[in-house]
């Protein structure tokens, strides 16, 4: 007799928690996921608008898309996405696909996802991780809250915060290995907290971005380390009616060029710069 496939499933199983909530519009929402896992593995998702599913998937990429239609008008209903894998299986990674319409992220929930190594996301307002992760490539577009704990990520090498607007703190206190940050277009950030020894090589910001306190304190690290700074000298227009807070995310869509500036650090302590021409490119 077949057993079921729920018995696959169990108290350790790794599970990824998304929470979602509809804004104003006249059609449904969309979402389009990429997850990679451990293949030969059941995975069981459930979108929270019908029941789970179970399917076994065989290769290490899952494309996961659903669409939620258009409940009311005024928006605010929510939903939970779990993604969960059979007992002893590991997420790898979680990329958004594309731009969701008329629907939010609340929370992102990867507590139960200790061996995740890459996470891109965009416009979340809450970001919650386990208290020891192995993720070592992280960008964040649009994170929408206040303060960033990753201080549980202590084998990041890559982060970027980009069109973090109400992004005020970021604690990479254990994150020793990382080289390359990038805040660009981040204009309330005014605390970075890195260990006393880490990897720093790289810092992409632009000049409304940080702080001269923080900005001093990473150029102290990136001395130690010969490192690099790369900044966006100048902002390119807005598009009218655009909130210089962010909330209105269109006018960015209309950057066609920008100036970079470029310090380089020798062991000295003195830096050579350059100034170049640089497209504005998506991820």
């Amino acid at each position: 007799m077949n057993q079921p496939l729920d018995m696959y499933f169990g108290p350790q199983s790794e599970r990824i928690l998304i929470d979602f909530v509809t804004s104003e519009g006249y059609c449904g929402s969309n979402v389009a996921i990429e997850v990679e896992a451990d293949p030969n593995t059941y995975v069981r998702v459930s979108w929270g608008d019908a029941p789970a599913k179970i399917c076994q998937h065989y290769t290490q990429s899952l494309q996961l898309t659903h669409s939620y239609p258009s409940y009311n008008l005024g928006g605010g209903m929510r939903f939970t996405l779990c993604i969960e894998l059979e007992e002893g299986a590991h997420f790898i990674g979680l990329k958004m696909k594309e731009r969701m319409m008329h629907l939010d992220t609340s929370r992102l929930d990867l507590s139960h996802c200790p061996h995740l190594r890459y996470l891109q996301y965009q416009k979340v307002e809450e970001l919650h991780l386990p208290k020891r992760s192995m993720l070592t490539d992280l960008k964040l577009r649009e994170y929408r809250g206040t303060h960033l704990d990753l201080s549980g990520a202590y084998d990041l090498g890559t982060f970027a915060c980009t069109y973090c607007g109400a992004l005020q703190q970021i604690d990479l206190s254990h994150s020793a290995k990382l080289y390359a940050l990038d805040v660009c277009y981040s204009v309330h950030l005014h605390t970075i907290k890195l260990p006393n020894r880490c990897n720093l090589s790289e810092l992409k910001y632009n000049v409304l971005a940080l702080k001269p306190t923080t900005l001093e304190y990473l150029r102290t690290i990136l001395r130690s380390n010969k490192g690099e700074e790369v900044i966006e000298i100048f902002l390119s227009y807005r598009a009218p009616g655009a909130n210089p807070d962010f909330r209105d995310k269109d006018w960015y869509e209309q950057l066609i060029q920008q100036k970079v500036r470029r310090i380089k650090y020798d062991s000295g302590g003195a830096c050579i710069t350059t100034v170049e021409d640089a497209l504005y490119t998506k991820w």
